[in-house]
């Protein structure tokens, strides 16, 4: 299975992030939670997979853009910038090398959660999803992403942290 042993979240708080270059005037002009068009084709790739998986789970034949579309606000919102900011992160070695970007070492998403009434900060507007074989390696190796203290007490089973360097 092309999957990592342990379910890691990224727990990404990367909106509003310092982009460069285009990817900053890109991002500027982006209306986050308008539509399932308004997606770049690799956030739809990841949103078809995990309806594929449902599907495949329960039977039941959903559309992924009407599934989208009839998502809570707050849900897509979420989806659509902390997608859009790992999208936007490139990732980089001590070389200066590519690494790709920090939505490139997502496997597959397990879930993810916009407003919840009522809950705290750290259960909600989140994006929850098991990451590739070598990512946290990739993350050591990257100078934008330092591992962190493991946090065990508001991350039970996703105790795995890496924070961003040099930005929000």
């Amino acid at each position: 299975m092309n999957r990592v042993t342990m379910p890691a979240v990224l727990a990404v708080a990367l909106i509003g992030m310092a982009a460069s270059g285009g990817a900053q005037e890109k991002a500027a002009e982006q209306s986050f939670g308008s539509g399932w068009e308004d997606l770049a084709p690799p956030q739809q790739a990841l949103l078809r997979d995990w309806i594929r998986r449902y599907s495949e789970v329960t039977g039941e034949k959903v559309d992924p853009l009407a599934a989208f579309e009839r998502a809570p606000v707050s849900v897509r919102t979420t989806y659509d910038a902390v997608t859009n900011a790992l999208l936007t992160t490139p990732l980089t070695g001590e070389n200066g090398d590519s690494l790709g970007t920090a939505l490139d070492l997502i496997s597959s998403l397990e879930t993810v959660r916009g407003r919840v009434e009522g809950g705290r900060g750290d259960v909600q507007f989140r994006v929850y999803a098991l990451l590739k074989p070598g990512a946290v390696d990739t993350l050591i190796k990257s100078r934008e992403f330092q591992r962190a203290r493991d946090n065990t007490i508001y991350h039970k089973g996703y105790p795995i942290s890496f924070r961003q360097q040099g930005g929000t």
